[in-house]
């Protein structure tokens, strides 16, 4: 029986969680915790960094409410795991850009190759017009779907590099107006 302890008693802001994931071992950390639940010492050889920088970052992506300490009644470890907003800051449009593109290439393929087959097809036996235009008009329009979903995971990346910059430019602002 575990008993989950929660040291983020309160919410987050966007700016510490900014913060928390600007270092790059707490990114590598956010990554290791969300193939699963990782102790210290699993974290310190994951990661490569020493055991009290890994205590130092966890305590920052605590607070930040990404990560959640977890102690086993059953036994004398402590576990460290990802929070669902650490699960979603992982994760976030990867998986829909990459649904997008893959749909986009698949039906751009598929359009590809009915147009070729059916000018394959006029050039052997040219027919009158009729059922083979179908042909056609199916390629053009599964080339038409092909570019409205490239240009849909174009939008959702790039968006989601926006946000990310807005970030990035919010903190290095406040960053330098708490320097002066």
């Amino acid at each position: 029986m575990s008993e989950k302890l929660h040291q983020n008693k309160f919410k987050a802001n966007d700016n510490e969680i900014l913060k928390a994931i600007l270092s790059d071992t707490r990114l590598k950390i956010l990554k290791n915790l969300n193939k699963r639940r990782m102790t210290v010492a699993e974290l310190v050889n994951n990661v490569g960094v020493q055991k009290n920088a890994i205590y130092k970052h966890l305590d920052k992506l605590t607070s930040a409410g990404l990560v959640d300490r977890v102690e086993s009644s059953e036994r004398k470890w402590v576990y460290y795991e990802l929070t669902s907003k650490g699960k979603k800051i992982i994760s976030t449009g990867k998986y829909q850009v990459l649904i997008l593109l893959s749909s986009g290439i698949g039906s751009l393929t598929i359009g590809s190759i009915g147009i070729v087959l059916y000018f394959l097809n006029e050039v052997q036996s040219p027919k009158t017009k009729g059922l083979e235009i179908l042909g056609l008009d199916i390629g053009i329009i599964f080339i038409a779907v092909s570019m409205i979903l490239l240009l849909a995971a174009k939008f959702v990346s790039r968006r989601r590099w926006k946000k990310i910059n807005q970030c990035l430019k919010i903190t290095e602002s406040q960053t330098i107006n708490t320097e002066n």
